[in-house]
This record gives C-alpha cells, structure tokens and sequence, in this order.
C-alpha cells in the first residue's frame, strides 16, 4: 500500500527515539485537517496508508480525547478540543460549526432570539444569531459588538473572567446605553457574584430597552470563558415557565458544550447552579433596577 502521510509526519525510518501510533495518530488528524469535510474510515486508511483496523484504532483513540468525532452526515471530522490549538479564524469556525445546530435547537424549542457571542478586545462579537419571534424588535446582526458589562453575553464571560482580565473592562468608564445600564462598578461587581452563584447572566433593558436576555458562557478546558451563548427577547413576551426553563436550558447546554470542547475533562460541577439560583429573574425584571445589586 502505498504511503501518503502529510509531510508533517513524515520522517526518518531509522529514528529509534520517534514513537510510530503517535506519528499516526497524527497523521489521521493532518488527514481530517485537509480534507475540510468529514472523511470516511476507508478515505483516512489509504489517505495515511494504513488498514482500515489500524485506522479505526486510532479514530477511536482521538475520539475518546475529543480531537476527533463521528459528523452527523457520516465519516469522522475533528472534535470540539482541536480548538485550543487553532487561531482565532479557525476557533471561530470551529464553534461555530460546533454550537450552530445547538442554537437552532434553542430557537426551535423557545422560537426567540438566540445568539453565540465570543470576545474581541473590550467588546462581544456575534458569531451567530438565530433569529426569533421577537427578531424585529432586536438588533443585533452577526458581525455587531456591544459592551460587556450591559450584556447578558457580556456579564456571562466576564463574570468568570481571570481577574486580571475582568479589571481591564471594570476599571473602564460603564456606558451608559439605556437608563437600566449599570454604570456603577460596585453594583456591577455584587450582580458578576450573583452570575458566578447562578451560572447564568440577565440583561432586563440594560442594553436594549424593553429587551430581556439570559446568557451562559462556554469554557475551554483552562476553564476561561470563551464564548456564551444567550436567549433574548421582549419583555412582554416573558412567562414564569419560560424565567425558569431558559436558564436551565443555557447552563445545561454551555455545561455539555464545555465539557465537549475541553475533550470531556471539565469540571462536571463548574457550571452547576442551584434550583434555588433560578426562576426569581421575573418578577426582578418588572422590578426596579435597584435590585440588581442585592441578588
């Protein structure tokens, strides 16, 4: 059979130090990697010219790791923990490929607004937005930026943030965008506490008037925020069953998503929030601002 390994892995025969299944493992990676789409078992085996058995030995290796996974339309492409090896370009790819049918999931199970969220500098980026019933009302495009600290989004990451990270946005003037904003430090800082109890973050017309958010962020396996994933809508369109069954389902799925991209070592309890942390947010967002400081 005639050998086609990428050239990044081939090398000298006679290089007693060099231990082959690790050259092969990678090899099946470079493969995945170049091919762009999801190659089947028998494509992988000649592509590095390899049986189909040993081909299969090392899929499942990779497979148990995260760097590699079964695609929804057959074959094997690479897993979610590729991602701590890749640039901004092809991490953003990468989630976004990972988390789209997710947000779809989301937005048909609720039919409002969903969105992926990622940090660039001092400010959140959408990489996706689905929109929902509430779409109209909402304005945010994938491609826009907002702040953090008047975001669901926002306040998700930031609140899990190194604080080296979180002091650059805190230490920062808190703009005020609408007359609900917290543009005081300290009450920003006791609401990113309540996140950190929950593991989620509300926006009740903090960012856009009228307009509710919950958001849950996604961490790689250092356990940093790297992306969150939020629900948003109009505040009229909020119910008590739907204050407690979004964030539940946002902390359920950020807590999979970061264990997929973390290849199944992260924390299982990091994102765990207790039924006593939920289900309070209604009757808060009719409310006054002022009780954002005291959850």
């Amino acid at each position: 059979m005639t050998k086609l390994c990428p050239p990044s892995v081939m090398v000298e025969a006679a290089d007693q130090y060099l231990i082959k299944p690790v050259l092969g493992a990678f090899s099946i990676l470079e493969a995945i990697a170049r091919a762009g789409e999801a190659c089947s078992l028998q494509k992988l085996a000649v592509q590095c010219g390899v049986s189909k058995a040993t081909a299969f030995r090392h899929v499942r290796t990779l497979g148990s790791l995260g760097y590699v996974r079964r695609a929804a339309s057959a074959g094997y492409e690479l897993g979610p923990a590729v991602l701590a090896f890749t640039g901004d370009d092809a991490r953003e790819r990468a989630l976004r490929a990972l988390i789209e049918p997710e947000l779809i999931a989301l937005h048909r199970r609720f039919g409002e607004t969903v969105n992926l969220g990622t940090p660039k500098g001092r400010r959140i980026h959408y990489l996706l937005v689905v929109d929902g019933a509430s779409s109209s009302e909402l304005r945010a495009e994938v491609g826009d930026a907002d702040h953090f600290h008047c975001t669901a989004l926002g306040k998700a990451m930031l609140a899990f943030m190194a604080a080296g990270d979180a002091a650059a946005h805190l230490n920062r003037q808190l703009q005020r965008v609408t007359d609900r904003t917290i543009t005081e430090r300290r009450r920003l800082e006791a609401e990113l506490r309540a996140v950190r109890q929950r593991g989620y973050a509300t926006d009740f017309g903090e960012n856009e008037a009228g307009c509710i958010c919950f958001a849950a962020p996604i961490f790689d396996a250092g356990r940093r925020p790297i992306a969150a994933i939020s629900v948003s809508m109009h505040g009229e369109r909020l119910t008590d069953r739907l204050d407690v069954e979004i964030p539940d389902a946002l902390v359920t799925l950020t807590h999979r998503l970061s264990e997929l991209i973390a290849g199944g070592r992260a924390d299982a309890v990091l994102l765990k929030a207790g039924p006593s942390g939920r289900g309070r947010t209604a009757a808060r967002g009719k409310g006054s601002q002022d009780s954002d400081a005291a959850r």
